[in-house]
């Protein structure tokens, strides 16, 4: 079945594809309207080296002593910040959306990027602040218990501060088409479904004692063109034609011998009943 025949099935399936596509495109509205959208604010910081460890070196500035131990601390905080027991502190002060801790992507460093993703602008902002502030906590009160001193203690900078929120359509598209999708391909089997049963109930059933019935015609411009018999030749009727009888006579040079008058010829002609003609004489005798 080519593009062409498709369309001519949905033309003349209008009555079943007009009210599927209408369907599709008011379940396709009400998703979009029911499925709220969500809402994404982060923020990012940045764990900095001890005091002691920065003035061993006699540099001063935390920035220039990025050792390999604050990437794994980074790491270890990150994993803390999304235990079950860290998610229920969260939400007992507010924090009810969710919300990610992961390293920054590509980042050379211990950065850890704090994700809050939920349905109210507001709330995710007052969430990701939230977020923010206890990550900074966390990361001292996991030191306080190992016993650590004040002066070697790892530091918590906020280098990105949290950002207004954006919408983030990507899951309520997917949804939306995935409805729509779903609802037109239900539509178009529906259709040709109809075709196939129309079609097979204009079909006639072979029967030994049944008169054929002559087809009906389709809608492609075709008709069926009855042809004469063509008539049977007769034969041709049996009739005899006779010719009329002539008299012959024969003059010899010799003056002894009598002239004598000859037989009378005549041609018969007859035609019998296959069209053929036959060919006679009758001859008859003079006196």
């Amino acid at each position: 079945m080519d593009f062409g025949e498709i369309l001519r099935v949905i033309r003349r399936r209008w009555y079943v594809t007009a009210p599927g596509v209408v369907l599709t495109i008011a379940v396709a509205l009400t998703s979009w309207l029911l499925v709220p959208t969500k809402y994404q604010s982060t923020s990012t910081l940045s764990l900095i080296n001890s005091p002691r460890a920065v003035t061993a070196p006699g540099n001063g500035n935390p920035f220039l002593t990025f050792e390999s131990s604050l990437t794994a601390t980074a790491d270890f905080l990150s994993r803390s910040l999304m235990s079950e027991d860290t998610a229920r502190e969260l939400k007992a002060m507010g924090v009810t959306e969710e919300y990610t801790a992961a390293l920054a992507d590509n980042a050379m460093g211990p950065f850890v990027t704090l994700t809050v993703t939920g349905t109210n602008k507001a709330h995710v902002l007052q969430s990701t602040i939230v977020l923010t502030e206890f990550a900074t906590n966390k990361l001292q009160e996991m030191q306080e218990q190992s016993g650590a001193p004040e002066n070697s203690m790892i530091k918590a900078a906020t280098i990105i501060p949290p950002q207004p929120p954006e919408s983030v359509l990507k899951k309520k598209i997917e949804i939306v088409a995935g409805a729509t999708g779903l609802l037109l391909a239900l539509t178009f089997v529906i259709t040709f479904a109809t075709e196939n049963i129309l079609r097979s109930r204009r079909r006639p059933v072979d029967r030994p004692d049944a008169p054929r019935a002559r087809p009906e015609p389709v809608d492609d411009h075709t008709a069926e063109i009855a042809l004469p018999r063509p008539r049977r030749r007769q034969p041709w009727p049996e009739s005899t034609i006779i010719l009329p009888a002539q008299k012959v006579s024969i003059v010899k040079d010799d003056e002894d011998e009598p002239v004598r008058e000859q037989p009378k010829i005549a041609a018969v002609y007859r035609s019998g009943s296959g069209g053929r003609r036959s060919a006679g004489v009758d001859v008859q005798t003079g006196g």
